[in-house]
């Protein structure tokens, strides 16, 4: 069950209207971000499953709708710390990598050698300004 099932799901008047590659390229979110907010002066949020935050946040704040819309986020960094602190991104959803590419590693490993292994599904945190954690 993905994002859009669930959005579609539980809320029916809320719908997606575009959706981006940004090539995990910050001048590239920014550039699409921007034009996004021109063609739906009403978005009511932003969604960004990879990098470009801080492009996103800058388009976000040039067009005066940093406060005013939801943007959603992943993966804690320092320029996502800086972006909740200040408002401009409301939440981040963090996978942890490092707990992430050890896990891929351990399962490659046991495979590789033939032992059984166990799959994990990955811990997901939703991190507000309220709960930053340390990187």
């Amino acid at each position: 069950m993905g994002f859009r099932h669930v959005l579609t799901e539980e809320s029916p008047n809320l719908q997606i209207v575009e959706m981006r590659e940004m090539l995990d390229d910050r001048e590239k979110a920014y550039s699409e971000a921007s034009a996004l907010l021109e063609r739906h002066p009403d978005l009511a949020a932003i969604y960004n499953v990879g990098a470009g935050n801080t492009g996103i946040a800058r388009a976000l704040k040039e067009h005066g709708r940093a406060q005013s819309m939801v943007f959603l986020g992943h993966e804690v960094t320092d320029g996502t710390k800086d972006l909740l602190l200040d408002g401009t991104l409301d939440a981040v959803i963090d996978q942890n990598p490092r707990v992430e590419a050890r896990e891929a590693l351990n399962t490659l490993t046991h495979a590789v050698r033939g032992l059984p292994y166990e799959l994990h599904q990955p811990r997901l945190q939703v991190i507000f300004k309220e709960n930053i954690p340390e990187i």
